[in-house]
Parts: C-alpha cells; sequence; structure tokens
C-alpha cells in the first residue's frame, strides 16, 4: 500500500465486519465514556462546557470517535503488510491488534 487511495480501496477497510465491529467498538466506547464523566460529575468536577447537553454530547462523541481511530490505525498496520491473504485471517489480526492494543492502553495508564 503506497498511498491513502490504495487504503481507501483495500479489501479489509470495505468488508461489512469491520465496519459492524467498528460500530460495536463506537458505541461501546461512547457508553464507557459517558459513564466516566457523569461519575465524574457525581464527585463534583464541573462541566467542562456551559450547558450539560453539549458536555454530555461531547463525552459521547469523542469516546466513540477515539476507539475508531485506534481501529483504523490498526486496519491500516494490517491493510499495509498482509492484504493478500484470506479475508478471516485479516479480520481476526485486525480484531486481535486492537484488543492488544486496548490492553496495552488500560495497563500502560
Amino acid at each position: 500500500m503506497s498511498n491513502y487511495t490504495d487504503f481507501k480501496h483495500s479489501p479489509i477497510l470495505r468488508h461489512p465486519t469491520t465496519w459492524l465491529f467498528a460500530a460495536g467498538i463506537a458505541i461501546h466506547g461512547a457508553i464507557k465514556m459517558y459513564f466516566i464523566r457523569e461519575a465524574h460529575r457525581a464527585n463534583g468536577i464541573p462541566l467542562q462546557f456551559g450547558w450539560l447537553w453539549l458536555d454530555r454530547t461531547v463525552d459521547v462523541f469523542f469516546g466513540g470517535f477515539l476507539p475508531i481511530l485506534c481501529l483504523l490505525a490498526v486496519i491500516w498496520m494490517v491493510s499495509g503488510i498482509i492484504d493478500s491473504f484470506n479475508v478471516w485471517v485479516r479480520q481476526i489480526l485486525v480484531v486481535a491488534l486492537y484488543f492488544g492494543l486496548l490492553l496495552a492502553n488500560e495497563y500502560l495508564r
């Protein structure tokens, strides 16, 4: 893969399982960020913005957006290295690398 156009047209990025997985991790990330911020607000930490609805919207958006960025980074690595492998081997590798990044993020904090 030499540029963004090759990445955009790679089979791993266009596979439906990739986007189902992406929707699942985005929903999970959004809910997780929402409950983390609600727990902080319950402890008395003030709002980041002036309105509660805006604060919650930003929390949900970034909670769902950051896992998608991590997933796209993993897909970029996999599509650049093993684009000619079987589709399910690539999918398993994407999921395994994503969960590896997720675990590394949890334990390196």
